[in-house]
């Protein structure tokens, strides 16, 4: 869904009858979504249309019986508004508005997409985060780390003897390692031990 699709749409009575045409939009603090549309009648008045969760858009808009003039937010319509950057470069001009079941989602700057967290501030202009995220630093595993992966051990011979804390003999050489291998050698903190005197050359 777009702002474009709000601006310009008649708004009808109950009863059928033309009140008028929507021409800017109310979005709530932070500019995080729609609240209402502000609208136009044949004299040039204006009325506030308030928008409802999931408001659908036809042809026209269909005024409640009971329209509230109270809504929280300012007239806001970002067409055209200038856009900068954090570092001051001009980025174009907004030309639409994205939204997701009148959450604002992001702003269409010279047919590039910019998501709403991007935006900084806005007013006479607005001013975009173009900084890329930086990418997460996942450390890579060498050969040796990919070893010590436990189950890698199933079915593999110990080579030596690996005995606990107190000297007494755990696990003799010959063991063919199993699951019940494994979990003893984790509650005795061995895994480490078991790992490099199993695979060892």
């Amino acid at each position: 869904m777009f702002l474009k699709d709000f601006i310009g749409k008649k708004v009808l009575s109950h009863e059928g009858k033309i009140l008028g045409y929507t021409r800017s939009a109310f979005f709530s603090s932070g500019f995080k979504r729609i609240t209402a549309l502000l609208c136009s009648d044949e004299e040039e008045e204006d009325f506030i249309l308030p928008l409802t969760q999931n408001q659908t858009v036809s042809d026209a808009l269909i005024m409640p019986r009971r329209p509230s003039n109270k809504v929280t937010g300012t007239p806001y319509a970002p067409i055209l508004k200038q856009v900068y950057s954090l570092q001051g470069e001009f980025l174009g001009c907004v030309s639409d508005v994205v939204m997701n079941d009148l959450v604002v989602a992001s702003l269409i700057v010279n047919g590039k997409e910019y998501p709403v967290e991007k935006m900084k501030s806005f007013g006479d202009c607005i001013l975009m985060n173009t900084t890329p995220k930086a990418p997460s630093k996942q450390k890579k595993r060498n050969p040796v780390e990919q070893k010590l992966r436990p189950t890698i051990l199933l079915g593999k011979v110990l080579k030596y003897n690996i005995a606990d804390e107190n000297g007494k003999l755990l696990f003799a050489k010959g063991l063919i390692i199993s699951q019940n291998t494994l979990k003893t050698a984790a509650v005795h903190k061995k895994l480490l031990e078991l790992t490099a005197k199993t695979l060892a050359d």
